[in-house]
């Protein structure tokens, strides 16, 4: 399968990456981000805690809180993603993320920007993740603006997709932007 040979070839070269390297253009993504939350001045948004090697987004992410933005992190249960104010504390969760602990839940409707990780995504906003469809069942409800977020080589012209697949607005890299918001 096409989608699983991706997976397979971009995690690879990803975790070939220093993480001097990866720290140095997640900044650069995260600049690139704060422009855009600038302007779109959203109230809550939706982050995640980074896995094998994705752009290193928490401690900007945590700076977005910090000025009073709430964020909101995914969390693995059975069949899906729920969706949970961070207040401080993570605890370990399935596939080696993090999650809230305290567990006070929220709905997609209270986001104002998703900003999603992904292995790879291609220049119409089609996502290609690990496999198990839970950014996809959980961006279906999600009504607020999805920017994608992944290094530039990870930007690709093409993705194969499934009538399920979700896409998201826009892609942002260390070095470009792909897709566009309405600020």
């Amino acid at each position: 399968m096409v989608k699983e040979h991706l997976r397979r070839s971009f995690i690879k070269r990803r975790l070939f990456m220093s993480q001097e390297d990866i720290q140095k253009r997640s900044f650069y993504i995260s600049m690139r981000l704060r422009e855009i939350i600038s302007h779109l001045k959203p109230k809550a948004i939706l982050g995640f805690w980074p896995i094998k090697k994705e752009p290193q987004l928490w401690s900007f992410f945590q700076e977005l809180n910090k000025e009073g933005i709430k964020l909101l992190l995914p969390a693995v249960a059975k069949g899906g993603l729920l969706l949970f104010e961070f207040r401080g504390i993570l605890k370990r969760g399935p596939f080696g993320t993090l999650e809230p602990e305290g567990l006070i839940a929220k709905e997609p409707s209270d986001l104002e920007l998703a900003i999603v990780p992904g292995i790879c995504f291609d220049l119409r906003g089609y996502r290609l993740g690990y496999g198990g469809g839970y950014y996809d069942r959980f961006l279906k409800l999600v009504r607020a603006p999805k920017i994608g977020v992944c290094f530039d080589e990870e930007l690709i012209q093409e993705l194969e997709y499934d009538s399920w697949d979700e896409r998201v607005d826009m892609v942002i890299t260390e070095k470009r932007t792909s897709g566009g918001l309405t600020c």
